[in-house]
C-alpha cells in the first residue's frame, strides 16, 4: 500500500489590495498603505502588468517580503519574520504554472520543510525544530488537474493566490524519531513554524493505522483522518468552532 500525503495549500500569498475587478496601473509603481498611513507594499508595473520585484512591510516599517514578477507572470516569493529571519521561499517555473520549490523555516531559523517538484513528482524533506531530519520522501501527484485559485479577502480586500488542495502518493518515504532512528510505532507528530504540534498520526509496525488529527494554531482539532495500513480511508475537516466543515474521500 502506498502512503498518502494530503497537502493543503502550500502557498498563500497576499499579492495586492486591489479588487479583482480593478484595473492595474499601466506603468510605474503602485503603493498600498495601512490605515495608519504607513506603507504596506509597492509593486512596479510595465504595460499594465506586474514586472520586477514587489516589496512588502510590516506596519512598524520592518521588511516582510518580496515577490518576483515578469511580464505579469508570478515567479516566486520570499517572506520574513519581524526579526528579519526568513520564513518562506517559493520558486516557480518561468511560465508560472509549476511551483518548483518551497522552503519553510521555523521561527528559530531552522529549516522546517523543503519541497521540489519535477514532472509531477515531489521530493520532500521535513525537519524537527532542532534541525534533525524528520522525513525524507518522494511522491507522485495523484490529481493532475491542479490550478491556482485567486480569491479576495472579504475583510481586507486583499487578493490572495493559493494552490488547491491535492493528494500525493508516496513512492519512497522514510520517517525518523528525534534521535534519528526509523520511526515504527507510536504517535508521529509534525510541527508548525512556532514549534507547536499541528498533526498526530498513529503508527503500528511502520504503517499508519488508526485516527490521526490535525490542529489549528490554538490547539483545536481541524481534521480527523482514518488510516488503515498506510491508506487514508476518510477525512473530516472542522471549522474553528468545532463544527464539521467537509468530508473528504481521497479515492475520488
Amino acid at each position: 500500500m502506498k502512503r498518502i500525503l494530503y497537502s493543503a495549500s502550500v502557498l498563500l500569498l497576499i499579492l495586492s489590495s486591489q479588487s479583482l475587478a480593478d484595473e492595474a496601473i499601466k506603468d510605474g509603481v503602485k503603493k498600498e498603505y495601512y490605515p495608519s498611513g504607513k506603507i504596506e507594499s509597492e509593486q512596479s508595473y510595465r504595460n499594465g502588468k506586474q514586472d520586477g520585484t514587489g516589496l512588502s512591510y510590516y506596519e512598524d516599517g520592518k521588511f516582510s517580503g518580496e515577490w518576483y514578477w515578469k511580464d505579469g507572470i508570478f515567479l516566486g516569493y520570499k517572506s520574513f519574520y519581524p526579526d528579519g529571519k526568513i520564513s518562506q521561499e517559493v520558486v516557480r517555473s518561468n511560465d508560472g504554472n509549476v511551483q518548483q520549490s518551497v522552503k519553510d523555516y521555523y521561527e528559530n531559523g531552522q529549516l522546517l520543510l523543503e519541497q521540489k517538484e519535477q514532472e509531477n513528482r515531489m521530493f520532500m524533506k521535513r525537519y524537527y525544530p532542532d534541525g534533525q531530519l524528520q522525513e525524507d520522501g518522494v511522491y507522485v501527484l495523484r490529481k493532475t488537474n491542479r490550478k491556482d485559485v485567486t480569491t479576495k479577502d472579504p475583510e481586507t480586500g486583499k487578493i490572495r493566490v493559493g494552490v488547491k488542495s491535492f493528494f500525493w502518493d508516496a513512492v519512497e518515504r522514510k520517517i525518523y524519531d528525534e534521535e534519528g532512528n526509523i520511526f515504527e510505532n507510536g504517535i508521529y507528530k509534525t510541527y508548525s513554524k512556532k514549534g507547536r504540534v499541528i498533526s498526530e498520526v498513529p503508527y503500528i509496525n511502520g504503517k499508519m493505522n488508526g485516527i490521526g488529527k490535525e490542529y489549528y494554531d490554538d490547539g483545536k482539532v481541524s481534521a480527523e483522518i482514518v488510516f488503515s495500513n498506510d491508506d487514508e480511508i476518510s477525512r473530516k475537516e472542522f471549522d474553528e468552532s468545532g463544527s464539521l466543515k467537509i468530508l473528504v474521500d481521497p479515492k475520488n
